[in-house]
């Protein structure tokens, strides 16, 4: 609810320690909430969040196959990568926001998903996207950033 929604984020403002706030794509963590200042400083998005098959989704995908023959792309890809997006977004709001944005899937390094996510992500290389020590990575940055 609401209510619980803004509760939440209260608590996030208040707490001086590090939270883990775990969230679905398309839920009401993931789109429409602003974490303003330090509030958010990691995003950890597990595989491209594609919408659940259903015979709504199913038409609009043979809608799009008869059309164009991407189907697939306009009725699931393009739907569940906007998901991912947006909840990465939640991140980075403002030019002083900082912070790290973990995909986890491999399907992210390759097309079409690759296509999907903003260029400023990507380069020219998707696979710039895999960074073999993460952990070490983000520790670095984590670093870098408050010095």
């Amino acid at each position: 609810s609401d209510l619980m929604r803004e509760e939440m984020l209260r608590l996030l403002q208040t707490n001086h320690r590090a939270v883990l706030l775990l969230g679905v794509l398309g839920g009401a963590f993931a789109e429409g909430v602003d974490y303003p200042g330090e509030m958010l400083s990691e995003v950890i998005v597990v595989s491209p969040g594609l919408p659940q098959v259903s015979p709504e989704r199913e038409l609009l995908k043979n809608y799009f196959d008869q059309r164009s023959g991407k189907g697939f792309l306009y009725a699931y890809l393009v739907p569940g990568m906007t998901r991912v997006v947006q909840a990465a977004g939640r991140l980075i709001r403002s030019a002083e926001d900082r912070g790290v944005i973990v995909l986890v899937c491999r399907r992210f390094l390759q097309q079409p998903y690759a296509s999907l996510l903003p260029q400023e992500w990507t380069g020219d290389d998707p696979s710039s996207l895999f960074i073999p020590d993460l952990p070490e990575a983000i520790r670095r940055f984590f670093e870098e950033s408050t010095n």
